[in-house]
């Protein structure tokens, strides 16, 4: 009987041997790994700008929903007027003739110190791409652009027509760069017509 369990013993074992010895000479079979491709210090550095800039149009969308106006236009005088309980007191900033040496320099320190203002172009100043893409990068950081002629003209010397020209033209332009029409408009030399005061003439 003892031998009987030790011989089926031996042979359970030889029998598990042969399978363990058999399974190693066949060869396995691997899935073949991925490569993934190194991504370049360049690339890296221009993906984290496209979504800081994603990120800054959805704040600046935010913003813009949420927004509540605290003053008005007088048009009769051009000055603003709180409402209700915004404070009488308050600056207006602007800058004109932009975008200048200057503005982009100016932009960045108002941004740093959370001062709104409004930045009125030219268009003798957006020929020149490096000019255009100022304007842009301005405008991504939140500022107003206002219209002040495309050529810095006296309009009171020009006829109506040639007037509209000049407003809509830039109008255009500045559209082109940022995606919207400038809302505010400043006549050079403050010599303002009824032509410029007439927001219709400026589509």
């Amino acid at each position: 009987m003892i031998t009987k369990v030790v011989v089926m013993f031996v042979f359970a074992s030889l029998l598990l041997i042969g399978c363990n010895n058999s399974g190693s000479n066949q060869t396995e079979k691997k899935e073949p790994k991925s490569v993934e491709t190194t991504t370049t210090i360049q690339d890296e550095t221009k993906q984290e700008q496209d979504m800081k800039e994603e990120a800054s149009k959805t704040i600046r969308n935010s913003e813009k929903e949420n927004f509540q106006a605290e003053y008005r236009l007088n048009k009769e005088n051009w000055s603003f007027e709180p409402i209700q309980d915004a404070e009488p007191k308050v600056v207006l900033l602007t800058f004109d003739d932009a975008p200048d040496k200057y503005s982009l320099e100016i932009a960045k320190t108002l941004q740093k110190l959370q001062v709104p203002a409004i930045f009125f172009v030219n268009g003798h100043f957006l020929e020149s791409d490096e000019k255009k893409s100022m304007l842009k990068e301005i405008h991504d950081m939140g500022f107003s652009i206002g219209n002040r002629t495309y050529s810095h003209v006296n309009l009171k010397e020009l006829t109506e027509e040639e007037q509209k020209r000049e407003i809509v033209k830039l109008n255009n332009l500045v559209e082109g760069i940022i995606g919207e029409r400038p809302k505010y408009f400043r006549a050079p030399f403050g010599s303002n017509t009824e032509v410029a005061a007439n927001e219709k003439c400026w589509s």
